[in-house]
């Protein structure tokens, strides 16, 4: 009986003992999940400036959006000091996984890289102060621009010798937290060239419509279209196929009825982003605008990307196709 009694009796202690157990990883799990998000987050290096003590996740889904993969408020005592976006651009061998902080000044406070697959000793080197450094400091205002050589202006990052396409793929995420700061933080529009619908108003800015144009089409012309203004055709607009750095380049080319180039927009390209893809910029592809359509064009007499000169020839090597498939073709 006393042998019965011991045994309840270490079983009451043992239960007390498990509960008291229970009751303090309750109470302690959620410190030490914070504490690990903290550390995980790395403040002191993305925002170093601040006294940053604590985080709030946003209430943001970001399953439908591309590369984002975690958003913070930072505070310090309770106010809102900066924002931590965790992106996950992609690198040369794979995902890049990095933190940014934006400051309170809608800044760049630091970039920390959490995790990657880029190659030892040459893209691995996105994880150096002397990348990283590049990134602090800089406003939200702009996109950042990668560029070969030395950095000159505000919003340019010197990409890194012998490694371009991990250069892009921080410089790419970089600009995605920039953009989202800007969406979703202060309520701006962001307009993404990449995916921006296309209108014909982008080769010609006199038309009122595209139709689809019947002609016997060639390996570097993937669609042809009738530019219309009212019921009258004053051109054609003509899909090219070209090769840039990344792969495939697909060019839309307007170009009048007296031949003349009305406009050019890239309609897909895999350029690296913040260098290659410049060619979807404005400064990029108004170049084109009142060229003769009589001549071929070259890097020689259309200055391209200061560093990206595979990329722009690419586009000008599509230009060409659309011009000669035109004097071809369409010229009356």
């Amino acid at each position: 009986m006393k042998k019965f009694r011991g045994t309840i009796v270490l079983l009451l202690i043992a239960s007390v003992c498990g509960l008291i157990l229970g009751i303090s990883h309750g109470a302690t799990k959620d410190i030490i999940a914070e504490r690990e998000k903290l550390e995980s987050l790395q403040l002191e290096v993305i925002l170093p400036k601040s006294k940053a003590n604590d985080v709030k996740e946003m209430d943001i889904n970001l399953e439908t959006i591309e590369n984002v993969e975690g958003a913070y408020e930072v505070l310090e005592n309770g106010e809102v000091i900066g924002h931590a976006i965790i992106v996950t651009p992609k690198g040369y061998g794979g995902p890049i996984k990095m933190t940014v902080g934006v400051d309170k000044d809608g800044n760049i406070g630091g970039i920390k890289v959490a995790s990657h697959a880029e190659t030892p000793g040459i893209g691995s080197v996105i994880e150096d102060e002397k990348v990283l450094s590049q990134y602090r400091d800089k406003s939200t205002k702009e996109t950042l621009k990668l560029v070969k050589g030395s950095a000159s202006a505000e919003n340019e990052i010197a990409a890194i010798t012998g490694a371009t396409i991990s250069s892009g793929g921080m410089i790419a995420g970089a600009n995605t937290a920039i953009n989202f700061y800007k969406e979703h933080i202060l309520g701006e529009e962001v307009v993404d060239e990449k995916n921006k619908e296309v209108t014909v108003k982008d080769v010609m800015a006199d038309g009122d419509e595209m139709k689809p144009h019947e002609v016997a089409l060639n390996d570097n012309i993937a669609g042809v279209n009738a530019v219309y203004k009212g019921s009258e055709v004053i051109g054609y607009a003509i899909t090219a196929i070209s090769e840039g750095y990344g792969g495939e380049l697909k060019t839309l080319v307007g170009i009048s009825l007296d031949g003349k180039i009305t406009g050019i927009r890239v309609i897909e390209q895999q350029e690296t982003p913040g260098l290659g893809d410049g060619i979807l910029e404005k400064d990029f592809t108004d170049k084109f605008v009142d060229k003769s359509a009589s001549e071929p064009l070259s890097i020689e007499n259309l200055e391209g990307i200061s560093g990206a000169t595979v990329s722009s020839e690419g586009v000008i090597y599509g230009v060409n196709h659309a011009t000669k498939f035109f004097n071809e073709n369409l010229k009356k």
